[in-house]
């Protein structure tokens, strides 16, 4: 009985990870390729034209600006980034304290 678990074990570990690496491989070549079809892509695209958008303003955090609509685009920029990665915090604090529980029970 041993020795037919140990047979499927050389068969199934080679495949899985052969499967593992197609898979990233394939992951790779749709982001270089086709960057808005992934998750990672979009992001990375969205922050580009966040970055873009932050640096048509100049300057970003000056107290000397003649045009109140671009006061006010930084102002919103700077507050949606801060509540970005606050929310991303937040959650990932959650996560955390409710795998614990679930593992610890405390």
């Amino acid at each position: 009985m041993e020795g037919d678990s140990l047979s499927w074990d050389y068969l199934l570990v080679p495949v899985g990870l052969c499967v593992l690496g197609i898979y990233h491989i394939w992951l790779l070549i749709t982001v270089l390729r086709n960057p808005t079809k992934t998750v990672m892509g979009l992001n990375s695209a969205v922050r580009k034209q966040w970055v873009f958008s932050l640096m048509a303003v100049s300057p970003p955090f000056s107290f000397f600006f003649r045009n109140q609509k671009r006061k006010k685009k930084v102002q919103i920029l700077v507050s949606k980034t801060f509540e970005k990665d606050n929310g991303q915090w937040v959650r990932k604090t959650n996560c955390i304290s409710f795998i614990h529980t679930m593992i610890h029970g405390t």
